[in-house]
């Protein structure tokens, strides 16, 4: 059986007895495809960097990679805090691989996030909060609930649930990072 998955790096890291691990994130529509498989599960993957217009990238060469980049790749750990950062600016083509989508649905594995989600957005947040067990399940149905969207994946096709995300999700939270001494 085949799957065509949207995935999201989240990172990369290299080990001296196994070799790399790389972390890369779905959506909750594509987990089903993954669910009952053994841990060691062997899968066969094409992989095809996307630009902000999910047209393919090319590779990127080392000229392309800045210190910083370079820093995170040596280490094996992308500062995600400095990503999150980059995100409350104006809009440049959403700035994620993922898009805002790919960002949402980082945030909504977060138990960060899941805790800011359920003291802000409380009524919403109690509305799925009994009959679900997975935080981050009850994180993203109440998110859709409050931008008023059916998938998450709207964020970066809907003007105005980008609109909402920006303004009620993404600046208060970064304010509440910044506030609880996450985020410097």
């Amino acid at each position: 059986m085949h799957k065509q998955v949207e995935m999201l790096m989240e990172s990369w890291t290299e080990h001296s007895k196994t070799g790399f691990h790389v972390r890369m994130l779905i959506g909750p529509e594509d987990i089903e495809y993954f669910k009952g498989c053994p841990q060691g599960q062997r899968f066969a993957a094409m992989l095809v960097r996307l630009t902000d217009q999910d047209e393919p990238a090319p590779a990127p060469t080392p000229a392309d990679v800045s210190k910083q980049e370079k820093k995170a790749h040596a280490t094996g750990v992308a500062e995600a805090t400095e990503r999150d950062k980059e995100f409350a600016q104006p809009h440049r083509g959403h700035g994620f691989p993922g898009g805002l989508c790919g960002l949402a649905v980082k945030w909504c594995d977060d138990p960060h996030f899941q805790e800011w989600m359920q003291h802000t957005y409380g009524r919403a947040w109690s509305t799925y909060d009994s009959g679900l067990d997975a935080q981050k399940e009850v994180a993203r149905l109440t998110l859709c609930e409050v931008a008023g969207v059916e998938s998450r994946k709207e964020f970066d096709t809907n003007p105005d649930a980008e609109k909402f995300f920006r303004e009620e999700i993404m600046a208060p939270y970064a304010a509440h990072r910044k506030e609880a001494g996450i985020d410097e």
